[in-house]
């Protein structure tokens, strides 16, 4: 090389060194192709594309590392994980909609309890008239049957207009019984529904301690 003219050592110099550039520069993939054999090759096939795989230099050095895609058991876990994170995102919302009613109605876990005794108080007093209502129809329809069975002993036959007094004053009786019974079920629904408003305005009465002592 010695012996050859100047311009074409210079020619000869910038090819070495571009071809050495190159070399260091250039890319290969290594993978594993379907017996698990990791094979370093210019090119992947796009059929192990989804097995993962790494960009390197001619050295070795690695320049980006492709996991590999996901598998199907992989994607339901991300799919139920994205569902119960929605699903958490909304009672989180849900419960703060709430919040904000429960200290809109109420300063303190008191306040809810005397709420709740006011509002079983209501019902007990609509039970308590109600009951009156049936002490006096049964009085009535006791002593209608009494005048029946003194017709009855004495052979007479009881008046249709008894009969259907009778049956007016047992349909009364049992409606109004079944108002009752209907009430008294909707104090125990109301006394959980309270309860829970209780329980939580006890959480939030709580957290404003915890974040005053912080402060």
């Amino acid at each position: 090389m010695n012996n050859l003219p100047t311009g074409i050592k210079s020619i000869l110099v910038v090819l070495l060194v571009s071809i050495s550039a190159w070399a260091v520069s250039a890319e290969y993939y290594r993978y594993k192709d379907e017996n698990g054999v990791q094979v370093i090759n210019t090119y992947i096939p796009p059929e192990y594309v989804k097995f993962g795989y790494e960009v390197i230099t001619s050295s070795g050095q690695v320049l980006k590392k492709i996991p590999p895609a996901p598998t199907e058991d992989e994607l339901a876990e991300r799919d139920e994980a994205k569902r119960l994170d929605a699903e958490r995102r909304k009672r989180a919302a849900e419960q703060r909609v709430i919040d904000e009613r429960l200290k809109k109605l109420y300063s303190h876990p008191d306040d809810a309890k005397r709420a709740l005794e006011r509002k079983l108080s209501e019902l007990d007093y609509q039970i308590s008239r109600k009951r009156g209502q049936l002490a006096t129809l049964n009085s009535k329809k006791e002593d209608l049957e009494t005048y029946a069975a003194e017709q009855e002993r004495s052979g007479k036959k009881v008046h249709e207009q008894t009969v259907e007094e009778l049956e007016r004053y047992e349909r009364q009786i049992q409606d109004i019984q079944n108002n009752i019974d209907q009430i008294e079920q909707s104090k125990d629904v109301i006394r959980v529904e309270f309860q829970r408003d209780i329980d939580r305005m006890t959480e939030i009465y709580q957290e404003r301690g915890k974040n005053k002592a912080v402060q």
